[in-house]
């Protein structure tokens, strides 16, 4: 009663669920014990079949045996009614028949638990199930299906099922099979063609291109992406079960992705870049070249200048100081006059005129004037003279200290000058700065 009403319930939901899940395939397996169950499930299957008209290919079936559920020898491939469930990785004897399919009902009534991977994804669900974590289903490896002719891998999803009355009781499991090209293809877009995929479940590789028109075919065992795209590397982990089937997804783009002219583009973006870098650096080299230039005249101009001025200085000085030594010795000889007449009161000389208007102003000894009056009138003279006279030997070395100080600023350019420390008499700076001022002052009547 149990398998009638999985039986019914399974046609309602199969044939939608193969619409939206991308499926290839669906199916019912019920779990049976041996020696209990399963010769009885044995001929109910038939009759079914038999009354529904399919399959052809049913199970194993010999005068010897009549209808069985089988199993296929992992080594020789060859079958075998499987009356125990006995296997060598599972602690469960149990017969899982593979039972309903609306569609292409491939390998029916073959023992899904008799085989490796399907066996261990169907324990996988059982525990799950008596945890208490009775809605997690469990998937296979990359699996290679015996009705397959050519290689084309896929994977099984098993899901447990259990009365909505009793869900502690599993009674049975849905297992749904899908080629991963046929997924791919589905979920790939146009605008990924020339992408290889790398699927993984752990213990293999498998490789999948996507080509032109959007379908994703089966390249071949292992990572065959082209190295020279490593860069493009884009890793997706997917969800599994740990140290049985944990998926991983791994993209690469080969050489069909890009456009035939990409690489002529590079070659050409590259080209131009180079060609932009060495023109920026050639007229940088000639902004340079002229600055260098520019500053070079600039400071062939200011030698000039220093050279002209050094020049003008030394002509100019050398008359200055030779003025100032005629200076010196006027003053050192009308010094030394004054100091005659004034020790002696005579005058060595027969004739003297000073400011004579006509001969009656002329002093001389004839004349009989007072001769004392002309001696003291001589020496106020003599005192302006030299007066006038260390004025203007002040003014020509003042000359001569500006043509210095002209000399000593080029030194300060050139970085020789000589800093000398002395005393400095403040009132003779004083009184020498003031004393130019003393003529003009004098011809304006201040």
């Amino acid at each position: 009663p149990i398998v009638a009403f999985l039986f019914k319930a399974f046609k309602r939901i199969a044939n939608p669920l193969l619409k939206i899940g991308l499926l290839r395939d669906i199916g019912l397996a019920p779990i049976l014990y041996p020696y209990k169950t399963a010769p009885s499930f044995e001929v109910y299957a038939y009759n079914l079949f038999k009354t529904d008209g399919y399959p052809k290919n049913y199970g194993i079936y010999s005068a010897e045996l009549g209808p069985a559920i089988y199993k296929r020898d992992p080594v020789t491939n060859a079958v075998s009614h499987d009356t125990t469930g006995k296997t060598d990785f599972s602690p469960h004897e149990i017969i899982v028949p593979n039972f309903e399919c609306p569609t292409n009902f491939a390998a029916p009534m073959f023992n899904l638990h008799s085989e490796y991977y399907r066996g261990k994804a169907i324990d996988k669900v059982m525990q799950f199930f008596y945890e208490g974590r009775r809605n997690e289903s469990a998937i296979t490896p990359l699996i290679q299906l015996v009705t397959d002719p050519i290689r084309r891998p896929a994977s099984l999803l098993v899901y447990p099922v259990a009365p909505a009355k009793n869900t502690s009781i599993l009674v049975g499991f849905i297992r749904f099979i899908h080629n991963w090209d046929t997924i791919l293809t589905k979920s790939a877009p146009p605008s990924a063609a020339g992408v290889d995929i790398i699927i993984g479940d752990g213990t293999q590789h498998l490789t999948f291109t996507v080509r032109s028109d959007a379908t994703v075919v089966f390249q071949g065992d292992g990572d065959l992406h082209d190295p020279e795209y490593n860069d493009y590397r884009r890793d997706y982990e997917a969800s599994g079960i740990p140290g049985y089937s944990e998926y991983s997804f791994v993209f690469y783009p080969n050489s069909s992705f890009f456009p035939s002219n990409m690489k002529l583009y590079a070659v050409l973006g590259c080209t131009a870049f180079f060609i932009v870098v060495f023109l920026l650096i050639l007229l940088f080299a000639v902004y340079h070249f002229s600055l260098h230039r520019q500053l070079m005249h600039k400071q062939e101009a200011l030698d000039s200048k220093r050279s002209f001025v050094r020049f003008i200085s030394h002509e100019i000085r050398t008359p200055l100081n030779t003025v100032c030594m005629g200076l010196k010795v006027l003053q050192d000889e009308a010094r030394t006059v004054i100091e005659d007449v004034q020790s002696s009161g005579s005058i060595h000389s027969t004739v003297l005129m000073t400011d004579a208007k006509s001969d009656d102003d002329v002093w001389s000894p004839s004349t009989g004037q007072n001769y004392q009056q002309l001696v003291t009138f001589l020496v106020n003279k003599q005192v302006t003279w030299l007066e006038l006279m260390k004025e203007i030997e002040v003014s020509s070395s003042n000359a001569v200290n500006v043509l210095n100080e002209l000399i000593s600023y080029d030194k300060i350019e050139m970085n020789t000058l000589q800093i000398e420390k002395e005393l400095l008499p403040i009132w003779e700076l004083l009184s020498s700065s003031v004393k130019p001022f003393y003529i003009q002052a004098r011809e304006r009547g201040l």
